[in-house]
């Protein structure tokens, strides 16, 4: 990557940041940076020119980012007469299954 690119590759990020509300990058971003990455940049300069922190750029160079689904659940108990409702947030979807088969 030349160092024309990777001005033009700061270019792209600061574009999409304006265009975009959520912090998500495209496949396409995310593998420009990593050919600049790879291509002789530093994490700090990539880091500098794209906006993206260090770390971030690191998981997407050893490819190491990996998405998390979370969980929202309220539990009712099955008697009538019973007004406790317990809401159970943040966990792992296969974490809350393991919660949801000891209550069962």
């Amino acid at each position: 990557m030349t160092r024309d690119e990777f001005i033009e590759l700061g270019t792209q990020f600061s574009e999409h940041r304006k265009n975009v509300s959520s912090r998500r990058y495209s496949k396409e971003l995310k593998e420009k940076a990593k050919i600049a990455l790879n291509g002789g940049f530093s994490i700090k300069e990539v880091s500098e020119i794209t906006g993206v922190h260090e770390t971030t750029l690191t998981k997407w160079r050893d490819g190491k980012v990996k998405k998390q689904v979370f969980s929202k659940a309220a539990i009712v108990a099955d008697l009538p007469e019973s007004s406790n409702i317990t809401i159970i947030t943040g966990l792992k979807i296969q974490d809350l299954s393991k919660v949801l088969s000891l209550i069962q």
